[in-house]
């Protein structure tokens, strides 16, 4: 071995130097070699077992790129698979896109010609070394149907159509025949090229293409073809306007005939049917007047497509806003076509812009939108609204500001969210002294919301000072038990030093008004706490429950030793339970205990069962005031002739006690009988006796009829009389006013003039002229009426002081009233109106005179 090494070196001493310089040469070729092929090697491997584990590796790929015999080998080994694994075209057509390298091209069309054609197609639009490739490789016949495939893998990108025709002009027949190819892409391809085309063959194609199944080869040709003249083109888009079913076709349609037909387009969706209306809607345009005064008109007809598009094209131009902030109540005609058109577009749910109330503190639009809202839109418009209507501090401060809180407060109620909800509890609380407020809006809450107001519920049940009743009770009857019976028997179970008569009333109410059964002997042992008066209104109720377990309880309550009791009971009987107990009650008119005797005489009374008999009027002499008074008046409301004439007797008997007659007068005063007038008046004519007493009673007699017949004595009456009748007139006060107007404004021919000497007489024409220097127009403007029906020469004084108001309404009164002296008697007044002390008068009166004679005058 040593000496083998030693002859090579010894060989190698003999070599000269530049067979040195060629082995060494020689030697780093082999090494490179051999590194490269050993590299090349790794990569085919890696790229062998990543085709198997099927996980595509974006940096082998670009290796390989860089090896194309390597590419090849793997592509020749493995197929197309290599090519979509690797994403061998995405990163050629990358490559491409940067720097439209000829070789790139190539290999794109060699490798991958469906992925990269089309790139390579658009670079060739833009590059001429390109192009030559691209026509080099369209040249051969077998490649048409790649071709065909490239125009499918486009996919509808637009290119320069100009540009596609010279490229592709060696094939236009093929190009051609693609433009009735099954598939969009391949046809929305052959019409960009032919649209450049001015052969015929290629115009006719692009004439059929106005009609392609496709919307975006119909969109290509209405924005860019030309038919063979203007009127066939209007036509043709026109009809893609009308009846296209895709909105951008139209679109483009009308841009067209916008630059190309200026003048023609008008058109008016009023005459066209709904599908028309609706597509010639949609292509408004913001900016526009012509456009908007079309939608506003659209807004108020009867198709509801027609309203929907309308809306929409002017909620996105503002319209809609500008109309709901530009309302006033001042031009009422005009808000109320603005609420019109507004609830157009709420009808169809376009509701945007009524975000804009959250905005504005002006009522005229506040009360527009809450109406608006309260036929549709969002629920979440409405709490801005109902803080708006909330925050103020007099809701009734004006008659659009009551109308506005009531609106809002119903819309919180019926439509609102919780946010809505919290609203309206706040708003409880805080008007819980405004019985008011209180009885509109506790109505308005729903059953099915209670467990969202239960708490404030319950505080107003437990509130001594609450004072809504009524509206309480209606909504706790409407309200589930379940919620509030456990509060409700607390209170009622509790001592009246924790809760006081008021509280304890008002849980007896909800309890009752529940009509549940097995609460029914709570119920009865708490009737005492009702008022006397209320007791009837409370018979209701106990209908509501089970009769015979009624019938069972009262049994046992008619045997207790408690008067209170006993006494409630029976005044809170419904009439068809009294017959049952028809003895018990007729024996509780002799009873110890007052109430008791009373409360059997109303049951009897109200059901019917008490004639005047010696027993029933009895109790006209009773010891008792109170069961005196009562049993009078219960007599009085019986009003049969045989009751009137017992009380008239009684009050007629000098021999009779005074308290007793007191409470005859008691009786007669509540009658609603005509003939308890008569009576009054007949005592109030017969002298001086109990008269204090007697013009309280006839005073108490305020409604209609009792006024009218009352006025019927008076006309009827000598001297003496009126005037007493007139001292009751004057006690009744405003209650006596308001029937007397009543019946003056009925226009009795035979009552007038003597209804105008009795409200003289009261001074109530005195009280009617000073309201006519009153700051609201519309208490001068009911004055000024009065008085021109009184017709009297005071109340004409006032009238022509009226002349000159300021208030137009007020001037229509005064004018009427004026007219209506154009008579003797009228003149006459018209002329003592002259000589009055008041200079105004005077001066109005001659302008009044100078009017009337104006009138004459032929």
């Amino acid at each position: 071995m040593n000496e083998i090494i030693a002859t090579v070196l010894e060989f190698l001493e003999t070599l000269p130097v530049w067979a040195w310089g060629a082995g060494g040469v020689g030697l780093l070729l082999i090494i490179i070699l051999a590194v490269s092929g050993g590299r090349r090697a790794r990569i085919l491997k890696a790229a062998l077992k990543n085709l198997e584990e099927n996980e595509p590796d974006p940096e082998l790929a670009k290796k390989l790129l860089k090896h194309r015999a390597l590419l090849k080998r793997l592509i020749r080994e493995k197929g197309d698979e290599v090519i979509a694994h690797f994403d061998i075209a995405e990163h050629l057509i990358r490559q491409l896109s940067g720097r439209r390298k000829n070789e790139i091209a190539r290999r794109l069309l060699h490798l991958a010609p469906e992925q990269g054609a089309f790139p390579v197609f658009l670079a060739a639009l833009k590059k001429e070394s390109v192009a030559n490739i691209f026509r080099e490789w369209i040249g051969e016949e077998k490649e048409i149907l790649l071709f065909r495939r490239m125009a499918l893998g486009a996919r509808g990108r637009d290119f320069d159509g100009p540009s596609a025709l010279a490229l592709l002009s060696p094939i236009l027949e093929s190009v051609r025949e693609f433009s009735g190819d099954p598939e969009w892409p391949v046809r929305f391809f052959a019409l960009r090229v032919l649209l450049a085309d001015p052969d015929p063959k290629s115009f006719r194609m692009i004439r059929e293409a106005f009609r392609d199944p496709h919307p975006l080869v119909r969109r290509t040709v209405a924005a860019e073809a030309e038919l063979t003249g203007p009127d066939e083109l209007f036509g043709a888009l026109l009809e893609m306007v009308l009846d296209d079913p895709v909105i951008e076709v139209r679109r483009a349609a009308r841009d067209r005939i916008e630059a190309a037909f200026p003048d023609r387009w008008k058109l008016d969706p009023s005459g066209m049917d709904a599908r028309q209306a609706v597509h010639v809607l949609e292509l408004l345009k913001i900016g526009s007047n012509d456009d908007e005064n079309v939608a506003v008109v659209a807004l108020q007809g009867k198709n509801a497509e027609a309203r929907l598009a309308a809306a929409r094209f002017l909620e996105k131009s503002g319209t809609l806003e500008r109309i709901l902030l530009g309302a006033t109540r001042g031009d009422l005609e005009d808000w109320e076509r603005r609420r019109s058109l507004l609830s157009g577009a709420i009808s169809v749910g376009v509701d945007i812009f009524l975000r804009e109330v959250g905005t504005t503190d002006s009522v005229d639009v506040l009360l527009l939108g809450a109406h608006l809202l309260s036929e549709g839109g969002s629920v979440h418009l409405i709490p801005p609204l109902v803080d708006k209507a909330f925050s103020r501090t007099d809701p009734a401060g004006s008659a659009d500001e009551g109308e506005f809180y009531r609106v809002a407060a119903t819309l919180a109620c019926s439509r609102g969210d919780e946010r809505s909800r919290a609203l309206v509890r706040n708003e409880l609380r805080r008007r819980r002294n405004d019985p008011d407020v209180l009885s509109f809006i506790l109505p308005l809450l729903p059953p099915e919301d209670a467990p969202a107001y239960r708490d404030v519920i319950l505080e107003f049940l437990r509130d001594p000072e609450f004072t809504a009743e009524e509206a309480f009770g209606d909504l706790m009857s409407r309200l589930p038990p379940s919620l509030f019976l456990g509060p409700v028997l607390d209170i009622l179970e509790s001592s009246r030093a924790q809760h006081g008569h008021a509280v304890r009333l008002r849980a007896l109410r909800c309890l009752g008004g529940w009509h549940l059964d097995f609460t029914m002997q709570t119920v009865l042992e708490n009737l005492p706490i009702l008022h006397r008066e209320e007791a009837r209104d409370f018979a209701k109720h106990l209908e509501g429950m089970d009769t015979e377990l009624l019938k069972e309880r009262a049994v046992y309550i008619m045997d207790s030793p408690d008067a209170g009791v006993r006494a409630a009971l029976i005044a809170c009987l419904p009439s068809g339970a009294v017959s049952s107990f028809s003895r018990e009650i007729r024996e509780g008119l002799n009873d110890a205990d007052p109430e008791v005797r009373i409360a059997c005489l109303q049951a009897l009374f109200d059901s019917g069962m008490l004639k005047a008999t010696d027993s029933a009027l009895a109790l006209l002499r009773d010891p008792v005031e109170r069961v005196r008074r009562e049993a009078a008046r219960l007599a009085g409301r019986k009003a049969t002739d045989k009751f009137l004439k017992a009380l008239e007797t009684v009050l007629n008997a000098d021999d009779e006690s005074p308290v007793v007659r007191i409470a005859a007068l008691d009786g007669l005063s509540v009658s609603p009988a005509k003939e308890s007038v008569d009576t009054l008046v007949r005592f109030l004519n017969e002298g001086e006796d109990l008269r204090e007493e007697l013009q309280t009673a006839m005073a108490a007699k305020t409604d209609k009829s009792a006024v009218a017949a009352l006025v019927e004595q008076f006309k009827d009456a000598e001297a003496v009389l009126r005037d007493k009748i007139s001292d009751v007139f004057a006690a009744m006060g405003e209650a006596g006013e308001e029937a007397l107007v009543t019946l003056l404004r009925e226009d009795i021919a035979t009552l007038k003039p003597f209804l105008a000497d009795i409200l003289t007489r009261t001074g109530y024409v005195e009280t009617l002229i000073r309201r006519l220097g009153h700051r609201k127009p519309e208490i001068r403007r009911e004055a000024a009426g009065i008085l021109a029906s009184i017709g009297t020469e005071s109340a004409y004084r006032g009238v022509v002081l009226a002349a000159r108001d300021p208030d137009q309404e007020v001037r229509v009164q005064v004018t009427k009233a004026l007219e209506s002296l154009a008579s003797p008697e009228g003149e006459a007044i018209l002329k003592s109106l002259e000589q009055d002390p008041d200079r105004k008068v005077r001066r109005y009166t001659h302008w009044a005179m100078e009017r009337l004679r104006a009138k004459k005058l032929p």
